[in-house]
């Protein structure tokens, strides 16, 4: 996860600088803000985590219910769900997800 840091200065010019330093630092602040509220930036990326046709629970330690994942640099053509019929330990730590066919392993990005 990259967390954007932005910090506001001081600025003791005269008034009329202050103000315009002001509102143009906090416009960085609003976008800066923005770009951590995204829901990529919130992710985590795991890494060689094996899957099959069965559901199996992959942590992903978010602290929140996964929104979704993407699958990276698949190793042949099958497809990843997440089994929401699965019994899921803790849907704030761990997701459940299986293969369409086959056996895999595979790297998830998981937001």
């Amino acid at each position: 996860m990259v967390n954007f840091t932005f910090k506001k200065q001081v600025v003791t010019k005269p008034q009329e600088t202050v103000d315009v330093l002001n509102n143009v630092q906090d416009s960085c602040l609003r976008i800066v803000e923005g770009l951590n509220s995204l829901p990529l930036n919130q992710s985590i990326f795991i890494q060689s985590s094996a899957l099959s046709t069965t559901a199996a629970p992959i942590r992903h330690g978010l602290g929140y219910k996964a929104r979704g994942f993407l699958l990276c640099n698949p190793s042949a053509a099958f497809d990843v769900y997440e089994d929401t019929t699965a019994a899921n330990p803790d849907q704030n730590n761990f997701i459940m997800v299986r293969t369409s066919a086959g056996s895999y392993t595979v790297n998830l990005i998981i937001f």
